[in-house]
């Protein structure tokens, strides 16, 4: 037996005492260890989350939000980008899909053109004449050699051309016929609908119009030459320059051109007609030059 001073005062221990003690330290030490292990486990991952949200609290600067609440903010938002972005990436996808698909289809048009074309082509080539049996290559013959007999020759283009070209070909052929009579029909019906626009009819020439008896009495003596010129010689002056300014549209007519037509005008009396018709303006005259004024 083991003894143990307290207050000065001896008290007897047990062993027995002390081993269940022993080991109950022992129990519970093992308890403590894995109880701290567990809560260490279970708030190591809360703490992290907190810690990351009081860091997006103080950079965001909104006070009074909860830490937590925060956190399923920041995670809800990147969702959401994610989510954007997935739905960007798709939409371009069908975006793309589809411009393919139609460069697909033009592709493959412009591929029945060329098939349609090509055996046009090749229609044409088996139809037409071969140029090698036409004009064939020039041969020597020598003494042991004959010309060819007729017997291997080709086919002839009649008899080619009786089996037809291809289906095909044969459509192709009658889509252009039509395209261009529908074409020709249209130009047609458009031409009948335009309306003809007839021609301007030119201008009616003036008549001639003579100096009258009054006109050539209310002339005076003086400008006449005291009577001496008749009202005959200024009608027939005037029928010369009515006829080149009215007949031959000319804009003026020179005095030689005029004696040259007959009208003599070396006197004062013969001066005096064209003075008349000037007065009764018909006509001015400019130097040497006279131009219709009213005829």
């Amino acid at each position: 037996m083991a003894s143990a001073s307290r207050s000065g005062m001896e008290v007897p221990v047990l062993k027995e005492d002390m081993e269940e003690g022993h080991l109950r330290s022992i129990e519970l030490n093992g308890k403590f260890n894995i109880i701290q292990e567990n809560v260490r486990k279970i708030l190591s991952g809360p703490f992290r989350q907190l810690i990351a949200g009081e860091t997006a609290l103080k950079i965001s600067g909104k006070p009074g939000l909860d830490a937590m609440d925060n956190i399923k903010a920041v995670h809800l938002n990147n969702a959401l980008s994610d989510l954007s972005a997935a739905k960007k990436a798709a939409k371009a996808s069908v975006v793309e899909a589809a411009n393919r698909s139609q460069e697909i289809k033009d592709l493959a048009r412009k591929a029945e053109l060329y098939v349609l074309l090509l055996n046009g082509l090749m229609a044409d080539l088996q139809n037409g004449p071969n140029p090698a049996a036409i004009h064939p290559p020039p041969t020597r013959l020598t003494s042991q050699q004959s010309v060819p007999s007729r017997s291997g020759a080709k086919e002839p283009v009649s008899k080619r051309r009786q089996n037809g070209a291809a289906p095909a070909v044969a459509q192709w052929k009658k889509n252009a016929n039509d395209a261009i009579r529908s074409e020709h029909s249209s130009g047609l019906s458009q031409a009948k609908r335009k309306p003809t626009v007839q021609p301007r009819a030119p201008p009616p020439k003036p008549l001639p119009r003579p100096v009258t008896d009054e006109e050539f009495d209310g002339i005076s003596t003086v400008l006449r030459n005291d009577g001496r010129c008749k009202l005959m010689a200024v009608n027939k002056a005037y029928d010369v320059l009515f006829d080149a300014f009215v007949n031959e549209n000319m804009k003026k007519i020179s005095m030689a051109e005029l004696v040259k037509r007959g009208v003599k005008i070396s006197g004062t009396t013969e001066m005096a007609k064209l003075k008349v018709l000037c007065s009764l303006r018909r006509i001015t005259i400019d130097g040497n030059f006279i131009s219709p004024l009213n005829l």
